[in-house]
């Protein structure tokens, strides 16, 4: 995996691993792992596949409300400070997926910010590991379904219809920068006011969950 794709998983706690070769194992009918590493050295497409098993992009708008209804009170305070200084305000998504929790944040965002008269600049930095994903966050489209879990105001106010899905409005994807990034084997971003980390600590071994020092001052997860 980590020769074909660039990526190591060897962070990632074995118990998720194991489920994920599992299911490809029992999709290709393979019952023994040593049987199921030679069809990998043979099908490189496979590899792919497992790949895609591993990277797990399961999310949601606002998924546990409780948690950003309590980012949402702490929110004004670290804009206001940005402002007052005169400096971007910068927060970082890691493995945001297909962009769900990082158009989440720009929403709150905007909405703290709307009705100030010096708003600070803003930009999000969204990363994932995963190429498609991030070109899929990229566009914004999500299906109708997603008025479930926001409210009917935000819908009306940050989505517009096309055809049987929904967008998200350009004055929300201006602000969110998506980028191809892998957190345990890349320098992370830097000069941040803010992380937010709802998909991703839960797969990682505890070893790897701590943030490196000095680059997080507020961590959400």
């Amino acid at each position: 995996m980590r020769n074909r794709t660039g990526h190591d998983f060897s962070g990632y706690k074995i118990s998720t691993i194991n489920r994920r070769l599992e299911r490809r194992m029992d999709l290709q009918r393979i019952h023994e792992p040593q049987a199921y590493l030679v069809y990998l050295q043979d099908h490189p497409e496979e590899i792919d596949l497992l790949f895609q098993e591993f990277i797990i992009s399961v999310t949601n708008f606002f998924r546990d409300p409780h948690a950003w209804l309590s980012l949402s009170e702490q929110l004004p305070a670290l804009l206001k400070q940005a402002a007052q200084t005169g400096q971007e305000f910068r927060a970082w998504v890691p493995g945001c997926a297909t962009g769900e929790e990082a158009y989440t944040l720009a929403i709150l965002i905007q909405e703290c910010i709307a009705d100030w008269e010096q708003p600070p600049a803003v930009r999000i930095f969204a990363t994932d590991v995963d190429q498609t994903a991030i070109e899929k966050a990229r566009v914004g489209r999500y299906p109708r379904s997603i008025s479930q879990f926001m409210s009917e105001t935000f819908m009306r106010r940050y989505f517009s219809a096309e055809n049987d899905t929904v967008r998200i409005g350009r004055e929300v994807r201006d602000i969110v920068v998506f980028a191809e990034h892998n957190v345990l084997q890349d320098p992370p971003f830097t000069n941040l006011d803010l992380i937010t980390c709802r998909n991703l600590m839960i797969y990682l071994e505890r070893d790897r969950q701590g943030a490196a020092p000095g680059t997080v001052p507020l961590c959400f997860a």
